[in-house]
């Protein structure tokens, strides 16, 4: 039952620290305590004193330990960016509001103590960093990281969290190329630059090709070429001067041994008689699939 302003009056509530001092400040109106810890880390115990109209004595208490909020989680952006891109993180998740949506879910002091590391150097504090281009010119690993206590996800021990994003900034360049036959001599092949680092070329990414023995050719994802020669072709495809992809293609000869009339069993014939069915056998290399012309 709620305390009469009687009842109200027999009732002592107070906090002690975990030394068993007083724990001041803290407010009690009828029968609330209001008290704010101004520690983390700290233990106190919240004490509720009753004495009845008889004189009996009853004794209530609540032992508490404050801790500070903590980053559990922070949006994240393309796993591989460019040179110079301007990125935004955000923090979603922290130990004492699960899902943060805006800068109202947390305190002002829990937003002054979130800061944010890029490679283990601090860029800023609050909810939300925006990362500069500036910051990400150079091509490499980049660690951006949300916290509150401590940070450990950069450097040789970094742990993979869900308070940190792991990232590379690169160029972009080929990845890998295809041909759309099997090359031969005499015939053309078709060879197209089919995956990049990122598929969106800019205006100033050129695709250059160099093909071994041959012309060096640029600005195009899709070539062609028909090789003079058989053997063993080493064919490059890269972006402007970056490292890009080598890949080593087999050139074959095609050639054509022998021709012979056979019957229907498959036997070698010399002259066939009118209205026999023959057979043309032909032993071929590199020749299944194509067309030929034959003249009797």
């Amino acid at each position: 039952m709620e305390p009469t302003a009687e009842e109200a009056d027999r009732l002592k509530m107070y906090v002690q620290d975990e030394a068993g001092n007083i724990a001041l400040p803290f407010m009690v109106i009828m029968n609330q305590l209001t008290f704010t810890p101004k520690n983390s880390g700290a233990k106190y115990n919240f004490i509720a004193e009753y004495t009845d109209a008889e004189g009996n004595l009853s004794v209530q208490n609540y032992e508490a330990e404050t801790i500070p909020n903590s980053v559990l989680g922070i949006s994240h952006s393309d796993e591989i960016v460019r040179p110079l891109s301007n990125l935004q993180f955000s923090v979603t998740k922290t130990k004492f509001s699960v899902l943060v949506k805006s800068d109202a879910d947390l305190t002002v002091p829990e937003l002054s103590e979130i800061k944010w590391h890029l490679n283990g150097q601090l860029i800023g504090t609050g909810r939300t960093i925006a990362v500069p281009g500036i910051l990400l010119a150079k091509p490499g690993d980049y660690v951006i990281e949300a916290f509150a206590i401590s940070s450990n996800g950069f450097g040789r021990n970094a742990k993979k969290e869900n308070d940190d994003w792991h990232f590379k900034v690169s160029e972009n360049d080929v990845v890998s190329f295809t041909q759309n036959t099997k090359p031969k001599v005499g015939k053309w092949v078709t060879l197209t630059a089919d995956r990049f680092v990122f598929q969106n070329l800019l205006p100033i990414e050129k695709v250059n090709w160099h093909i071994e023995g041959g012309d060096k050719l640029a600005d195009s994802k899709t070539i062609e070429f028909k090789p003079s020669t058989a053997g063993i072709k080493n064919i490059s495809c890269k972006i402007n001067s970056q490292k890009g992809i080598r890949q080593s293609i087999a050139i074959k000869q095609a050639a054509i041994n022998d021709v012979m009339f056979t019957d229907s069993n498959g036997l070698k014939i010399e002259k066939a008689s009118w209205g026999q069915k023959i057979n043309i056998w032909i032993d071929q290399k590199e020749l299944v699939g194509e067309k030929l012309e034959i003249v009797v």
